[in-house]
């Protein structure tokens, strides 16, 4: 999903996404929170009572479909994830240095 050719979002845990969104607009990249429930990964983490964020797109229209293929995947939101996620880990060391 997150390699689908339409905008990131985020969703979590409120903190962390409020975090990972700071650390998006530090990498000139705005970051819309996604506000319902999204089933992924990140459930066993919610449910167990940890916080957890996920980075995602809104487009479920093709995941785990015969048509989800690898042509339909677009380097930019992939290029984009990693960069946030990387600027999150860099913020939250350094804070944690503080």
């Amino acid at each position: 999903m997150t390699g689908a050719n339409v905008p990131l979002r985020v969703g979590g845990a409120g903190t962390l996404q409020q975090q990972v969104i700071q650390s998006a607009k530090g990498i000139d990249l705005t970051l819309p929170a996604v506000e319902e429930d999204i089933p992924s990964d990140h459930i066993s983490f919610m449910r167990g009572g940890l916080p957890e964020v996920i980075l995602t797109t809104p487009d479920f229209s093709v995941i785990h479909t015969p048509g989800d293929t690898v042509e339909k995947i677009s380097a930019r939101p992939l290029e984009q994830a990693v960069a946030v996620a990387l600027r999150f880990l860099d913020d939250a060391a350094k804070a944690s240095l503080k």
